[in-house]
């Protein structure tokens, strides 16, 4: 299915394109699919179909740029999610010695912030899709764009 290249290779860039090690394709699919299953929940269709144990999305949802805009920036909210709570148990505390400091609450203040963008393009997302504003969806959440201009 072509959802699993491309929408694979959109997360991978939006997170950090020069990484390839930290997440396998197998892994970004799997929060591919969890996020592909909540977008389709909150938009209220059963055209799709996301089922998490075959790791499968039926149809194929890059036919449509918009809906794969806003699963995409799901599934980047996930990572980031995950990722907080991993490296809240690692990184909560700051460490000051003499002249040097450690702080890994900033680390956690900027994945924070971070996840609160991905919702924020989400919602916005889901809403412009729900409006019927496709089109610029995919504009608004994967390119550099400014609505209206």
């Amino acid at each position: 299915m072509a959802w699993q290249t491309t929408l694979v290779t959109n997360l991978r860039y939006y997170l950090n394109p020069n990484d390839t090690t930290t997440f396998t394709d197998e892994q970004l699919q799997r929060f591919i699919v969890m996020a592909a299953g909540e977008v389709f929940q909150r938009l209220g269709t059963t055209d799709y179909v996301a089922d998490y144990a075959a790791l499968s999305i039926t149809p194929d949802p890059t036919t449509d740029a918009g809906l794969s805009a806003i699963i995409t920036v799901r599934a980047a909210y996930i990572v980031i999610r995950s990722q907080l709570h991993q490296y809240s148990f690692t990184a909560g505390f700051s460490i000051t010695d003499d002249r040097s400091k450690f702080d890994g609450k900033e680390m956690l203040a900027s994945l924070k912030d971070l996840l609160k963008y991905y919702d924020e393009m989400f919602e916005e997302g889901v809403n412009g899709y729900l409006s019927g504003d496709s089109s610029n969806v995919y504009s608004a959440i994967l390119t550099p764009y400014t609505r209206g201009q």
